[in-house]
């Protein structure tokens, strides 16, 4: 396996969520610290500042900003709530996926398709999915706003 980090082939591996493989814990460290300068660039940013026509990219970048905006402001209560009952809802990413999966449901067809897996493959790649042409940025808040995720 390669690291993300240093590219080095290795065996002994550790694994940064949201990240990829690493082959030590300084490249983990290296990992952790761009995926939190990422994190506090997209919380930075203003939620209404996307492209006014979305490709997957831009979507995924979009809900994982949505994701991290809303666990940052999540008031102690339901932050301990989450902790207890869901402590993968504390992880952006996971949080991230949640949050596609309510818009795309109240986004027309037309505009996403689910991207079927078989064999081994399906046990690691459920629900995934992919824009079938660019989705302009209405779309995706009427879809986000629908799904009771944000409001107007």
């Amino acid at each position: 396996m390669k690291c993300i980090i240093c590219d080095c082939e290795t065996e002994k591996i550790r694994i940064v969520f949201g990240q990829g493989l690493v082959c030590s814990d300084a490249c983990a460290q290296t990992a952790s610290a761009r995926r939190d300068r990422y994190y506090e660039e997209l919380n930075a940013e203003d939620l209404a500042e996307m492209p006014d026509k979305l490709e997957t990219r831009d979507f995924e970048r979009w809900i994982l900003k949505y994701a991290i905006k809303r666990l940052h402001c999540i008031c102690d209560e339901e932050r301990k709530q989450l902790e207890n009952e869901a402590p993968m809802l504390l992880m952006p990413e996971q949080f991230a996926l949640i949050c596609k999966e309510q818009v795309l449901q109240n986004l027309h067809r037309a505009y996403h398709s689910e991207v079927k897996h078989y064999g081994v493959d399906r046990l690691f790649s459920g629900g995934t999915y992919c824009l079938r042409q660019p989705v302009p940025k209405a779309k995706i808040l009427e879809a986000a706003q629908k799904a009771e995720l944000i409001t107007f």
